[in-house]
């Protein structure tokens, strides 16, 4: 089973949130053919020796807005948008282990 519409082209914001990093693409899924990301960023942060869960938190919240308005901002530009809607059919995240809850 597919998560994905086996007939259409599809548009997924992906959302990695690594160790050390957080990224997103906008990546289009196409019948037989492999996805192909429009548009990444991936934007680095610091966790530090001693790790305070509030402060995690905010500065992955604060990440995610950064990498969401990029996306927003910038990732729609991509030539593909010219002929297509802007439309996002899934959001996918991907945790590390330290993130899983």
């Amino acid at each position: 089973m597919s998560i994905l519409n086996k007939k259409t082209h599809d548009v997924c914001l992906v959302l990695d949130l690594g160790n050390a990093s957080l990224a997103g693409s906008l990546t289009l899924f196409r019948p037989g053919l492999p996805p192909e990301a429009l548009f990444t960023i991936r934007v680095p942060f610091t966790i530090g020796e001693h790790a305070h869960p509030e402060k995690l938190q905010s500065t992955l919240l604060s990440q995610l807005h950064d990498v969401l308005d990029t996306i927003h901002t910038k990732g729609f530009q991509h030539n593909y948008f010219k002929s297509n809607n802007k439309k996002i059919v899934k959001v996918l995240c991907v945790c590390a282990s330290p993130w899983y809850v």
